[in-house]
C-alpha cells in the first residue's frame, strides 16, 4: 500500500467536498460552514505539501502519519454534524464527506497495524542477528580474531580478550574489552541476555591505544570530544585495571585475561563455501570512476545462497552505507548457478544472475541493475572488500547457517571508499 497515494486522494476529496459544503451552508449554518471551510483550507495545504515533498524526492514522510488521521477525523466529525441540516443537497455532501473520512481512516488503520507488525518482525530479526553474531564470535579463539583482529599470546595482562570481573558502583555494564596486536581496543556491553555488542553498535574499534606513563595503555589523542577514552594498567595481581570515560562518565573495571579454546578443524559438512570473487575496475569511458563487484557463494542441500556487492563511485568517494544484496537460487549446471534477489516480489520477473566458475574464476552475467554493467564480468578469486560478519558465517550446521544468512546478513552494511 502506498500511503502517499492514500493521503493525496484523501486531501483532494476533502478539499473539494469541504469547499462545496462550506458554500452550501454559508447562509444557513455559518459555524458549520466555517468548520468545513477550515477543513478544505487545511486539506489544500496538505496537497501543496504532498506535491512539494514528491518534487524534493523525500523518502521518509513522517508528516502524513499525522495529517491523514487528522483530516480523516475532521471529515468524519464535520460530516456527521453537517448531515443534520435540512438542506437535501447539503446532507448528501456531508454524508459523502463523513464516508470518505471513515474509509480513509480505516485504510490508514490497517496500514498502521501492518507497519507495526513489520517493525516487530524487523526488530526480532535484528535481535536474532545480534545473538547469532555474538555466539559465533566467542565460539573459539580463531573466530574472535576474525572479528577483532590478530590476538597473539603475550604476557601483558592488558592485551587480548579481557573480561570484566568487577566494576565500580554505578559503572555502565561493560562486559569486556578486547585489545588486539595493533592496540585497537573494542569495548563491548550486553544489551540483552546472551548478546554482546560493540558499544558504538558498529564493527570498528572504540579507540586506538598508545603507550603512556608507567607502561599504561591510553587512548590516542582524538579531536572528537565525545570519543571514548580508555586507560589500561597492569596490576600486581596479574589482572588489568581499566578506566573508561564515555560522555563524561568514568567507569573503573577489573579485567581478567581469558583465552578461548581453539576452533575445531572443519570436516566436510552440509554447507559448502563455493568461493568468493571480487574486482575493483575502471568502467570504459569513465576513468575517474571505480566499479566494485564482490560476490560470496555458498551451497547447502542443493540450494545456493549468495551475497553481492555492486557499486559505482568516483575515485576517492566514501560510501558509508552500502548494503549487500542477498541472492538465492540453485545450481543449473556442473559449475553454473542461477540466482535471484531474495524476498523481493517486485523483482520476480527480473532476469536472473548467472554465476559460472571456470578455472577458479567467476563469470557473472545478469541485469545491469545488479552488476552496474551491461556486459559480462569476469572476477578473480579474491575478497577485495569484506566484513567480519561474512568471515564468521557458520558452515558446521545447516539450520544455523540458514538462520545466520537470513538474520545476520540481512541488510548487511559494508562501507567502501573508492580507490
Amino acid at each position: 500500500m502506498d500511503v502517499g497515494i492514500l493521503g493525496l486522494a484523501l486531501f483532494i476529496v476533502a478539499t473539494s467536498l469541504g469547499a462545496v459544503l462550506a458554500l452550501v451552508l454559508w447562509h444557513s449554518k455559518r459555524r458549520r460552514a466555517l468548520a468545513s471551510a477550515s477543513l478544505a483550507v487545511f486539506s489544500g495545504l496538505c496537497i501543496a505539501n504532498e506535491f512539494a515533498s514528491r518534487a524534493a524526492h523525500v523518502d521518509i514522510r513522517v508528516d502524513i502519519l499525522f495529517t491523514i488521521p487528522l483530516v480523516s477525523a475532521g471529515a468524519i466529525v464535520i460530516g456527521l454534524f453537517a448531515v443534520r441540516t435540512s438542506a437535501h443537497f447539503a446532507r448528501w455532501i456531508a454524508t459523502a464527506l463523513a464516508a470518505i473520512g471513515v474509509i480513509s481512516f480505516s485504510v490508514f488503520a490497517v496500514f498502521a497495524v501492518a507497519t507495526g507488525r513489520k517493525e516487530e518482525r524487523l526488530t526480532a530479526t535484528f535481535t536474532r542477528a545480534r545473538k547469532l553474531y555474538s555466539e559465533e564470535t566467542i565460539l573459539c579463539q580463531e573466530n574472535l580474531a576474525k572479528r577483532f583482529g590478530p590476538l597473539s599470546p603475550r604476557e601483558d595482562s592488558c592485551y587480548g580478550d579481557l573480561v570484566v570481573t568487577s566494576r565500580s558502583k554505578g559503572a555502565y555494564p561493560y562486559t569486556r574489552i578486547i585489545v588486539n596486536d595493533n592496540a585497537d581496543a573494542y569495548l563491548l556491553f550486553a544489551p540483552d541476555q546472551g548478546i554482546e555488542d560493540n558499544i558504538d553498535l558498529n564493527d570498528g574499534p572504540s579507540a586506538r591505544l598508545v603507550a603512556g606513563s608507567e607502561s599504561d595503555l591510553i587512548s590516542a589523542p582524538n579531536a572528537n570530544t565525545n570519543a571514548i577514552r580508555i586507560k589500561l594498567r597492569q596490576t600486581r595481581a596479574g589482572t588489568c585495571e581499566g578506566h573508561v570515560d564515555r560522555y563524561g562518565s568514568t567507569s573503573t573495571l577489573t579485567l581478567a585475561k581469558t583465552v578461548l579454546p581453539r576452533c575445531n578443524v572443519a570436516s566436510a559438512g552440509p554447507v559448502h563455501m563455493v568461493g568468493a570473487w571480487g574486482e575493483i575496475s575502471r568502467p570504459p569511458y569513465s576513468p575517474q570512476y571505480r566499479r566494485l563487484t564482490q560476490i560470496w557463494l555458498w551451497e547447502v542441500d542443493g540450494d545456493a545462497r549468495a551475497l553481492l556487492l555492486s557499486n559505482l563511485a568516483a575515485s576517492g568517494t566514501q560510501i558509508p552505507f552500502q548494503f549487500a544484496l542477498q541472492l538465492r537460487g540453485k545450481r543449473d549446471a556442473e559449475n553454473r548457478w542461477e540466482l535471484h534477489r531474495a524476498g523481493e516480489d517486485k523483482y520476480k520477473s527480473e532476469r536472473p544472475l548467472l554465476v559460472t566458475v571456470e578455472e577458479g574464476r567467476a563469470r557473472l552475467s545478469g541485469p545491469a541493475s545488479l552488476l552496474r554493467s551491461d556486459g559480462e564480468l569476469a572476477l578473480e578469486p579474491a575478497e577485495v572488500i569484506s566484513h567480519p560478519k561474512i568471515a564468521l558465517v557458520p558452515l558446521r550446521d545447516r539450520e544455523r547457517f540458514l538462520a545466520y544468512f537470513d538474520n545476520v546478513l540481512f541488510n548487511l552494511n559494508v562501507p567502501w571508499t573508492a580507490p
